[in-house]
């Protein structure tokens, strides 16, 4: 690369590959004030504005990719190996995941008030089935008792009937 007079702009003979994707064949140190370097060198004002807008659109973009990688730690299955576009997707469909989780509370709260409406029917309903079975099995021994007093009875006027036959 060469280096052009009182500036931090070099200017490479093969166009330079960036994390970016910036393929300009000029490339800016970062760590030098490079602003006011490209406007002392000795460049046409054609290449100072091609520089300048270059390097204000390398951080325009780095400043999106940045938020990308961030938004991709945030979304769950969400990897850095996915194209930018898939990771915007993939955060769009979480926050309307996120979106659609925040209004079932209302729905989970009325789900919960009537869990618990029904469990005390369901308590209220086996009481009164149990008390139903009591009397139920009350009745049948009264009913065998009966029965068995029924033909006791019966047996007692057949035995008497014999008696008075003969």
């Amino acid at each position: 690369p060469t280096k052009i007079p009182g500036t931090a702009v070099f200017r490479s003979p093969y166009s330079m590959s960036s994390k970016t994707g910036n393929c300009s064949p000029y490339y800016i140190m970062t760590n030098a004030s490079t602003m006011a370097n490209v406007v002392n060198a000795n460049a046409s004002d054609e290449d100072k504005r091609r520089i300048i807008h270059n390097e204000t659109e390398r951080k325009r973009k780095d400043k999106i990719n940045k938020w990308i990688v961030r938004l991709c730690a945030l979304v769950p299955d969400c990897n850095g190996k996915l194209s930018k576009n898939c990771i915007l997707e993939k955060t769009v469909n979480f926050i309307e995941q996120l979106k659609q989780e925040k209004e079932l509370p209302d729905d989970v709260q009325a789900l919960k008030t009537e869990v618990i409406k029904l469990t005390k029917n369901v308590e209220s309903l086996s009481s009164e089935n149990s008390h139903y079975l009591t009397l139920l099995k009350e009745a049948q021994q009264l009913s065998k008792g009966a029965w068995s007093l029924n033909m006791s009875i019966h047996k007692n006027r057949n035995e008497k009937s014999q008696i008075f036959r003969q």
